[in-house]
């Protein structure tokens, strides 16, 4: 049995710093059945709100990963999915550039943004 996301990112964000290694366990993790659900959805968030610093794989991987979980919604963002998203993305108070990235890849995707989170670019 492979350990929970909350020990796994405990584990990661002992030393505040997301390395290519670390990316490469959370991708093969988040991965293993072949989508992004939400509780891995919410992990991403937490790994990223919570690291010091990261290597460019992560930011690949966040908004690869999250933009998929957004994606599989379907292509017309709901108000449930548009809340979360921007709770998520607003939960520690900024929005990172990591966080823009996602939202430039969702639009550039051909997702309409909702006014809530258009406002957030």
């Amino acid at each position: 049995m492979s350990e929970s996301l909350d020990t796994l990112a405990a584990r990661i964000l002992d030393d505040g710093v997301i390395d290519a290694d670390e990316v490469a366990e959370i991708r093969t993790r988040i991965y293993e059945d072949g989508i992004i659900d939400r509780e891995e959805a919410d992990f991403l968030f937490r790994l990223n709100d919570e690291k010091k610093s990261s290597c460019p794989e992560w930011q690949e991987l966040f908004v690869e990963a999250l933009a998929a979980h957004v994606a599989d919604a379907g292509s017309t963002m709901s108000g449930a999915m548009t809340d979360w998203l921007a709770d998520a993305i607003e939960g520690d108070g900024q929005v990172d550039e990591i966080e823009r990235s996602l939202l430039v890849r969702l639009s550039d995707e051909g997702m309409t943004l909702p006014e809530r989170l258009g406002r957030l670019l």
